[in-house]
């Protein structure tokens, strides 16, 4: 199995350059690469995990790679469920079982397709509940809405890992959250 040990010689991820301030690039390989190094709160670590959560039937909300609530619900109800410590918190015992029935990556690619453009899209969607009732129908704001809806993923984290993608584009490749066993979508 998979020791902390391990995973700081395995695993690799550079802040972009400049100021210290400046979040680090998630990409592909630091998400499908990544691996616990203690008590980090490293964003392609929770993606990861958030990913391997989801796809054994632990729900931890939308994938962002934030340290929340929903994040940390999820992986103690996985931990409770393993015969683990229901700390919430990710452990080498927690990783371990989190990997042992999930080796495809947790990211892959895909194609937009014309049916992920084709709308319809409302950019301007009350935010009252009597308005919305009054709608003919709730739709995406926008194809980058859907996308993230269709991936269980957060709008931010989907451009973070797409920086210079148009997502009302149809046949751009996208980099999303693999959520059932996949090796491509």
């Amino acid at each position: 199995m998979f020791s902390f040990a391990a995973a700081d010689a395995a695993t690799h991820r550079h802040p972009k350059h400049g100021s210290s301030s400046q979040v680090a690039a998630l990409t592909s390989e630091s998400i499908n690469g990544a691996a616990p190094q203690g008590a980090s709160s490293d964003p392609a670590i929770i993606v990861k995990t958030e990913v391997l959560l989801d796809r054994d039937g632990f729900a931890p909300g939308e994938i962002d790679g934030k340290n929340g609530d929903n994040f940390r619900k999820a992986l103690a109800a996985f931990q409770q469920a393993n015969n683990l410590k229901p700390s919430g918190k990710l452990d080498a015992d927690t990783w371990n079982a989190l990997l042992s029935d999930n080796t495809d990556p947790p990211l892959t690619s895909y194609t937009i397709l014309q049916s992920d453009v084709a709308g319809p899209f409302d950019e301007r969607i009350p935010s009252d509940l009597e308005k919305k009732s009054e709608l003919q129908g709730l739709s995406y704001k926008s194809p980058q809405e859907e996308l993230a809806e269709k991936f269980h993923m957060s709008q931010d984290l989907l451009r973070r890992l797409n920086p210079n993608v148009r997502f009302d584009q149809a046949g751009e490749q996208i980099v999303v959250a693999c959520r059932s066993a996949c090796s491509s979508q």
